[in-house]
């Protein structure tokens, strides 16, 4: 309803409300379009899909302390629901266009220290995890979490980022002794093995053991 100056009431047709995706996300709000954000979200998913194959690689290349592995289709299994449990929560109920999946520096952590290094089981590992999500979450409710962060000078941050992806990197493309095997294969296939050259060994345990 609106005023005139001949003091008369007139209806004013209201704004067409946005409905949908838009007007569930507030997308022309945040200055966006829905294209936009589904193209986004394709990205996004391009970007990531790689967890779905290595972290079943990182987490099936050790076998614990009783001689029990990870086998590749569970772990890509629960990787994926995981994945799309939690980034699905992200945004209905929080409604922020975050994507959420495995950290690749934590299996890391967990394979090669906590079961490799270490000689937890399995169960014992994922324990430590659970724990550790406990205490995260402590941080994050008590403000702790972003004092940490703040703490930690920003080319630490990248440092860590940067190191992060070396390292998943490297364990993916050389699991332990893959790459001593590879070396070996070569070198015995190699024409230039098979005859000594003055002053160089045939075998190649002096670099692999």
């Amino acid at each position: 309803m609106a005023e005139t100056e001949q003091s008369r009431m007139v209806r004013v047709p209201e704004a067409q409300g946005k409905s949908g995706l838009d007007g569930y996300f507030g997308i022309t709000e945040r200055g966006s379009t829905v294209r936009t954000e589904i193209a986004a979200g394709v990205t996004t998913w391009l970007t990531m899909a790689y967890i779905l194959f290595v972290n079943p690689a990182i987490l099936g290349a050790v076998k614990d302390s009783q001689g029990v592995s990870l086998t590749f289709p569970e772990v890509l299994t629960v990787t994926a629901l995981v994945a799309g449990v939690m980034t699905l929560a992200m945004g209905i109920y929080g409604r922020y266009p975050f994507a959420l999946a495995a950290g690749l520096g934590l299996n890391a952590f967990v394979a090669f220290s906590l079961v490799g290094t270490l000689g937890l089981t399995w169960p014992q590992a994922m324990g430590v995890i659970v724990a550790e999500g406990i205490l995260i979450t402590i941080f994050v409710l008590t403000g702790l979490r972003e004092l940490i962060l703040n703490a930690i000078p920003m080319d630490l941050k990248r440092a860590i980022g940067s190191g992060s992806g070396c390292s998943s990197r490297s364990s993916v493309s050389s699991t332990p002794g893959s790459w001593c095997r590879r070396s070996r294969d070569r070198f015995r296939q190699s024409p230039s093995s098979r005859t000594s050259a003055p002053g160089r060994s045939r075998s190649s345990s002096s670099v692999c053991s």
